[in-house]
């Protein structure tokens, strides 16, 4: 989410944590609207993974292979790079086959317009090297015959189709590349908060651009140097962020 705090004062939706709840604040910013783009902007990126469970228990994405059971959180066996070990976070069983399916969720807040106008939602906003390893593992599960999958969550809604984002992080988006050559399934879909009724209403699956060309792509890289991600909270271990 970064930059979107630049835009303040501006509307807001908070979720108010359950009596009895020990945490510091009572609310959490859910959701951001932009005055410029008059479009609401789900900035909490942890309710990704919860709209993408709930997008796969009602069985609404496609392009992704069969499967009977959902587990969320599984820590990546082999193949892996060095370093920690990761968690995907979810896999996807299928009794019928011999291979799962590991599907990992990215939530995208950030989005730019085309140069025929239309707009596009972008992941990431700053250099991330946690997703950058995240889908070089994927890469080389799927070199290794295994399944695997990205679904990038799009927590607005004016976007028409969905890209990785070469101005802010070009490692990511030519691995995101690669993954797809190696047979990696590209997934993106769009949510929105319908304000008036207090809820998040999917808006179906966006198309994955792997080219494309921005009106304002020079000032989105600029926007982005120096741009750094907040730290992980105490307790709290790397793969918590996204």
């Amino acid at each position: 989410m970064t930059g979107l705090l630049d835009v303040l004062p501006a509307q807001v939706a908070l979720s108010v944590a359950p009596a009895g709840t020990k945490r510091k604040y009572a609310h959490t910013l859910e959701w951001l609207q932009l005055p410029r783009e008059n479009v609401w902007v789900g900035v909490h990126s942890a309710k990704a993974n919860a709209m993408a469970r709930a997008l796969l228990e009602a069985r609404m994405l496609t392009g992704l292979p069969p499967y009977d059971e959902i587990v969320q959180e599984v820590k990546l066996a082999a193949p892996r790079l060095a370093g920690p070990v990761s968690r995907v976070d979810f896999v996807l069983q299928d009794s019928c086959a011999a291979a799962d399916c590991h599907l990992e969720v990215k939530s995208v807040t950030l989005a730019a317009t085309t140069q025929d106008g239309a707009r596009v939602a972008l992941f990431p906003d700053t250099v991330s090297q946690r997703a950058q390893r995240h889908v070089t593992e994927l890469t080389a599960l799927a070199q290794q015959g295994g399944r695997a999958a990205l679904l990038f969550v799009v927590q607005r809604g004016d976007c028409v189709a969905f890209a990785p984002c070469k101005e802010r992080d070009p490692e990511y988006a030519a691995l995101v590349a690669e993954a797809a050559l190696a047979g990696v399934k590209l997934l993106a879909a769009a949510v929105t908060l319908d304000a008036s009724a207090r809820r998040v209403r999917y808006c179906g699956q966006l198309p994955v651009l792997l080219d494309y060309s921005l009106l304002d792509a020079g000032a989105l890289a600029e926007a982005g140097r120096g741009a750094k991600r907040p730290k992980a909270a105490a307790g709290s271990s790397e793969d918590d962020e996204d």
